[in-house]
């Protein structure tokens, strides 16, 4: 009768019916006694899952076990020699087979302890050229759009004061090359009033929509973006504030994951009028969107009064071309001031969701926002 190397002949027989969640775990973890075992014995019942294709997976001999394991290793040394070469060439456009070194532990299951070793060489060895080669395209990335112009796109309507807060707001941004896109109708004559009395720079571009036709706020934002001169746009309304390194975060989270476009999932919500500040709920809050010009030239707002932006903002998130910023609500203050867009009861919606904040925390909101 055939021994290990240690002289004993043990077989473990493992009765399987429908295990398919389990019977691989079980038999790795058997796989994992080394030498102790002769064999493992699989008997299927007539499992009617997966079982039988898994319990499949592991039946070969030990001279199988042999060639698939060298045969493993000189693969993902082919793989080794790809990714040292990459970083050296420094081509952007190289898409690495990096799926294949996911499948590793797969492999790995399966195989004799030197080339398994060897395997573990390559995999850390091309994992580390993986992560220069990332730092470089990563560095080249950013140098690259920390030049491009970003438009902030502001439609507003009958909010000068309001409107002065978002301009100082454009003014303190640490984003070097910037614009601001101020739309107005022609019938809002405080806006008009305020804005003639004013002296703007190259920075700002002023449109001006003629009297005729009402338009919704869909057709407004559409009409800033082409109007924008700006690589990328950002929306920016007229009643809330931004921090000063808004467009340089969210750049900066765009710019890393190689999307087109950034939105954050957590705002802080004040009430002006109650003077509360709020954590809001977990969402894809839509007026924090930053993103290319002519991402948004062709997925244009709908013609709505509001509620323009979520269908954009979910089509984009569909097609996987959103940076998502998880952990920076203070980049944005949403505010309710009676007189906003959505009525009351929709901020009552979002309060009830959020998380109210300290009170120390909303004097520190009020004074930004308020300049109190």
């Amino acid at each position: 009768m055939e021994t290990n190397s240690k002289g004993i002949n043990l077989s473990v027989i493992i009765p399987v019916y429908n295990a398919e969640l389990y019977l691989e775990q079980c038999v790795d973890s058997l796989m994992q006694q080394g030498d102790l075992l002769l064999e493992i014995v699989l008997v299927d019942d007539g499992s009617t899952d997966r079982s039988g294709a898994i319990a499949d997976r592991f039946t070969f001999s030990s001279a199988d076990r042999d060639w698939k394991s060298w045969f493993c290793a000189n693969i993902f040394r082919l793989y080794y020699y790809i990714f040292e070469l990459v970083p050296k060439i420094k081509d952007a456009s190289i898409e690495l087979p990096v799926h294949q070194l996911d499948r590793f532990e797969q492999y790995s299951r399966d195989m004799t302890p030197e080339p398994l070793n060897r395997c573990l060489y390559y995999i850390n060895a091309s994992k580390a050229y993986l992560k220069e080669y990332d730092d470089w395209k990563n560095a080249e990335w950013v140098m690259t759009n920390r030049t491009c112009k970003i438009s902030c796109l502001c439609v507003t309507h009958q909010k000068p004061d309001m409107l002065r807060r978002v301009i100082d707001c454009f003014d303190s941004q640490t984003w070097p090359d910037r614009q601001i896109v101020i739309v107005y109708e022609e019938a809002d004559e405080p806006t008009r009033a305020f804005i003639a009395g004013l002296a703007f720079g190259d920075e700002y571009k002023i449109v001006k929509i003629d009297k005729g036709a009402k338009r919704t706020l869909g057709e407004l934002r559409n009409i800033s973006i082409r109007e924008a001169d700006g690589d990328y746009v950002c929306q920016w309304d007229d009643d809330d504030w931004y921090d000063p390194d808004r467009l340089k975060e969210q750049m900066s989270v765009l710019t890393l994951q190689q999307k087109a476009g950034c939105v954050l999932t957590r705002w802080i919500v004040f009430d002006t009028l109650s003077q509360k500040a709020y954590l809001s709920n977990r969402r894809l809050w839509e007026g924090s969107i930053l993103c290319r010009r002519e991402v948004m030239l062709r997925n244009p707002y709908p013609s709505l009064a509001r509620g323009e932006d979520t269908s954009v903002i979910e089509k984009l998130y569909r097609k996987d071309e959103l940076a998502i910023i998880e952990d920076m609500p203070q980049l944005y203050v949403y505010t309710f001031h009676g007189s906003n867009t959505w009525d009351y009861d929709h901020f009552k919606e979002i309060y009830d969701c959020s998380q109210e904040l300290p009170e120390a925390y909303s004097k520190d909101v009020r004074e930004v926002v308020l300049g109190d």
